[in-house]
């Protein structure tokens, strides 16, 4: 049986839906992200609530968007990073 083009489509965007993380879901690792902070991000930044108080965005999904551009063009090139600082610095707001 072969797909027809609607057919196809549907069956991508179920394959996109089912990879998606959950929103919410924790895809940091917020200890890793604290070494990275202490280690490099304290070289300019004197504290971490310093950085937090910056965070833009309504929810942590919203900070984390936010924080992964931002971080992406200042001096973090790596995702996992990224996501590994976002995690930390939400964490300091728990």
């Amino acid at each position: 049986m072969a797909l027809t083009w609607r057919g196809t489509t549907m069956m991508a965007g179920l394959f996109m839906v089912a990879w998606t993380p959950q929103a919410g879901a924790d895809v940091g690792d917020a200890e890793a992200g604290g070494v990275l902070v202490n280690a490099v991000c304290t070289e300019c930044h004197e504290a971490p609530a310093e950085l937090t108080a910056k965070l833009q965005g309504d929810s942590d999904a919203d900070k984390a968007a936010w924080l992964g551009t931002f971080l992406a063009g200042h001096f973090v090139p790596e995702a996992q990073d990224q996501q590994n600082i976002a995690a930390y610095l939400l964490s300091l707001g728990e």
